[in-house]
């Protein structure tokens, strides 16, 4: 007898059987192609179109392709939060680089009670904003 294995979201461990491209959970990329840019959604129901403008805006190649020093990641993980304040508790924007992993993590936390009353270009604009902002920051790292 054959076992059935479900096909699990390699970020978030949530069933994506039927899926092709991204997890419904977090975002995560399902495709096997490796990607320089992963990214993450962490969100409330009154923020879930997040998801589908990230999507949005790193398949519209909205954000630069090349970063400076890019001998020193293979990839750049972005983990994009829109929760309240209170769920927050003092996370703020960070970037964390593994050299040994080569790859670098960029934290991003919107503003959650500007962005939820805000229309989808001013969300869009948030969200590349804080994705620009990020990658700004990841070059600086390595300026000398």
């Amino acid at each position: 007898m054959d076992d059935i294995k479900q096909k699990l979201c390699p970020n978030c461990r949530a069933n994506v059987e039927g899926l092709v491209h991204r997890c419904n959970c977090c975002g995560a990329t399902l495709d096997k192609k490796p990607s320089f840019f992963i990214w993450h959604t962490y969100m409330t129901q009154e923020s879930g179109d997040l998801q589908a403008l990230t999507k949005k805006i790193f398949d519209e190649k909205a954000v630069p392709e090349n970063p400076d020093h890019l001998e020193h990641v293979k990839k750049i993980i972005f983990d994009i939060y829109c929760y309240p304040q209170d769920m927050l508790g003092d996370m703020t924007n960070k970037v964390i680089c593994y050299r040994t992993k080569k790859e670098c993590r960029i934290r991003i936390v919107l503003d959650y009670e500007k962005y939820i009353s805000s229309n989808s270009f001013e969300k869009t604009e948030m969200i590349t904003d804080g994705i620009i902002a990020g990658i700004e920051l990841f070059e600086s790292r390595f300026k000398k």
